[in-house]
C-alpha cells in the first residue's frame, strides 16, 4: 500500500511540474508570490482540463484581495462565509447530532437584523463579491435554519474552503481555495 501511495505522489509531482513547465514564463514570474505547485495540486481537475494562465491567476489574486479587504473591515460577529460547529438536539428520537462544518450563508433572508442563516451540511460554497465588496455565497447541501447572532460563541479563526469560477460555470470549472474564516459554536433544539 505504501508503494502505491509513493507511485501516486511521484506521478502527481510529475504532473505539477509538467504544468509549471508549460506555463508562460512571464506569467509564472508575475505570480511567483503564489504557491503555484500547491495551487495546481489542489485544483488539478481544473488545471488539467482548462489550463492555468494569467486569466485564472489574476482572478485568484482578485478573490484573495477582496476577501482580505472584507475580513479587515467586518465587525467581530458572525458573518457570511464563517463556519459553525453546530450541535443539534432537536431530534424526535432524542439523538444529538453535530455538524462540524455548517456554513453561515446569508444575513439577508427576510432582512431580520441579528439573524444568521446556517446551512448544516454545505457543499463547498461558491464565492463571488457584490459591488460593495461583500461576499455573495451560493451553496446547497443539508438543510437551512437560523440562529440569532448572540447565540453563537466564537471559537477560533482558521481556514475554510471556497470555490470560484474564473471563466463561468462549466465542467471542472471551479478553482478551490482556503480562506481565513471565523469558527463559531452553537447548540440548538431548533436543528435536528
Amino acid at each position: 500500500m505504501d508503494k502505491l501511495k509513493e507511485l501516486r505522489d511521484r506521478y502527481r509531482q510529475e504532473d505539477v511540474e509538467a504544468v509549471l513547465d508549460r506555463m508562460n514564463p512571464e506569467v509564472k514570474k508575475k505570480y511567483a508570490h503564489l504557491d503555484l505547485p500547491k495551487l495546481i495540486e489542489g485544483n488539478f481537475r481544473y488545471v488539467s482540463e482548462h489550463g492555468l494562465g494569467e486569466r485564472e491567476l489574476t482572478r485568484w489574486v482578485e478573490v484573495l484581495d477582496a476577501w482580505k479587504a472584507y475580513t479587515e473591515v467586518r465587525p467581530k460577529r458572525p458573518m457570511p462565509g464563517d463556519r459553525v460547529v453546530l450541535t443539534a438536539t432537536g431530534s424526535i428520537c432524542g439523538n444529538v447530532r453535530t455538524y462540524r462544518n455548517a456554513l453561515i450563508d446569508s444575513q439577508k433572508w427576510g432582512n431580520k437584523p441579528g439573524k444568521v442563516y446556517i446551512c448544516t451540511e454545505p457543499y463547498v460554497p461558491s464565492l463571488s463579491f457584490d459591488p460593495t465588496g461583500r461576499p455573495s455565497l451560493s451553496t446547497s447541501g443539508g438543510y437551512f435554519g437560523y440562529a440569532l447572532e448572540g447565540e453563537l460563541t466564537f471559537v477560533e479563526e482558521k481556514p475554510g474552503e471556497f470555490k470560484f469560477f474564473p471563466c463561468g460555470c462549466r465542467a471542472n470549472g471551479a478553482l478551490y481555495l482556503q480562506l481565513p474564516v471565523r469558527w463559531w459554536s452553537f447548540t440548538s433544539e431548533l436543528f435536528y
